[in-house]
């Protein structure tokens, strides 16, 4: 692998626009909203202690409430009654 690559996956440069970011962050990343915007992947992806990605979440149309998105149709059911999709 490249050690330009190698640096956008440890988070030194931006996955972007390839700017310097600093220190690594142990993960890829955008050196600003702009950069984040103009790529396939709207918001960074977050990972948990063990290393996996962190699962996306979604607002309830309801309540606004943030929920992950497998979980939507179950905090509809039991918090406001009702299913949609």
């Amino acid at each position: 692998m490249g050690e330009i690559a190698e640096m956008m996956l440890n988070g030194e440069v931006c996955q972007g626009c390839g700017g310097f970011m600093g220190e690594a962050l142990g993960y890829p990343g955008y050196c600003s909203k702009q950069c984040a915007g103009e790529s396939s992947t709207p918001e960074p992806v977050t990972m948990t202690k063990c290393g996996h990605p962190r699962p996306s979440k979604i607002r309830c149309p309801d309540c606004d409430k943030l929920v992950k998105k497998a979980g939507l149709r179950d905090h509809q059911r039991v918090v406001h009654g009702t299913t949609e999709g």
